[in-house]
């Protein structure tokens, strides 16, 4: 299957039809047949494919940075996944300490 070297963007993405569509390097746009859209990102410690977030809520350009950074943090040997439960138990200890 030939694909078009055409730069993804947010009207590219919006009209994407069912199917996988490269976004970046080691960034891929999922589309389901009911229309709902998900990033994820490939590489890692691992060969698995992960999902970074839901499409239109995380927009191209932010899934292209979120997947940038999963991959500098993978090079360094850090296992992404881990690292990202450990910013997210920081930021619900965070709220709340605020609320409390």
């Amino acid at each position: 299957m030939v694909r078009s070297l055409q730069r993804m963007t947010e009207t590219n993405a919006r009209h994407a039809l069912p199917g996988r569509h490269p976004a970046g390097p080691g960034l891929v746009l999922c589309v389901a047949e009911d229309g709902n859209a998900v990033w994820l990102v490939q590489g890692g410690t691992d060969t698995k494919e992960r999902v970074l977030g839901r499409y239109p809520e995380m927009s191209v350009k932010v899934a292209r940075q979120a997947s940038a950074k999963w991959r500098l943090v993978a090079r360094r040997g850090i296992d992404p996944e881990a690292e990202q439960e450990k910013a997210r138990a920081e930021a619900a200890r965070n709220l709340h300490q605020f609320y409390c």
